[in-house]
């Protein structure tokens, strides 16, 4: 449980950092971090734990871009499925294949939400500038998609090996003859 929490601080600074960076930066030009983290969890932690972190993460992500609550919530729960299943059949801990992942997550990710948007908001216009932002987005994610699995995936170690020395106690104490 504790490689969960970890994760789900994890994703909870990225999405600060996110949100940090996008008063300095355009946002089609950030990758979306807290969908890495995702992936990231899908990756390292079984499915229990990890759909709930995916959840958190994603409550979390409402919270901050003021999205309908739970919007990004159930996208995340879905991209956790995806990646599990995608995990399933490739090596996504490989650079190139994850990176791949991530452009085609982050473009399903983006058809999603403008998808709930448009339920959620009748009038709610699509432009082509929203598509255009949205495809162009996909190549700062797949950039930093490998970083991000390797940070997960050394977050969870760490959780481990500690928990793992924890666990283990000699008893340093001799009797007396």
């Amino acid at each position: 449980m504790k490689p969960a929490i970890a994760l789900c601080l994890l994703g909870v600074v990225a999405v600060m950092l996110e949100s940090v960076l996008a008063d300095a930066f355009p946002v089609r030009l950030l990758p979306d971090l807290p969908l890495l983290v995702t992936v990231g969890m899908a990756l390292t932690l079984s499915p229990g734990p990890g759909l709930a972190a995916a959840a958190v993460l994603g409550l979390a992500t409402d919270m901050d871009s003021g999205a309908l609550l739970g919007t990004h919530a159930f996208v995340g729960l879905l991209e956790f499925a995806l990646a599990r299943m995608v995990a399933a059949k490739l090596d996504l801990r490989r650079g190139i294949p994850f990176a791949v992942f991530a452009f085609g997550l982050q473009a399903l990710d983006s058809a999603l939400m403008l998808a709930i948007s448009r339920l959620f908001a009748p009038g709610f216009v699509l432009a082509a500038s929203d598509v255009v932002s949205s495809l162009v987005r996909c190549f700062p994610t797949a950039i930093v998609a490998p970083a991000v699995s390797v940070l997960a995936r050394r977050v969870v170690a760490l959780q481990k090996e500690a928990e793992a020395r924890r666990e283990m106690r000699i008893e340093t104490h001799r009797p007396v003859l």
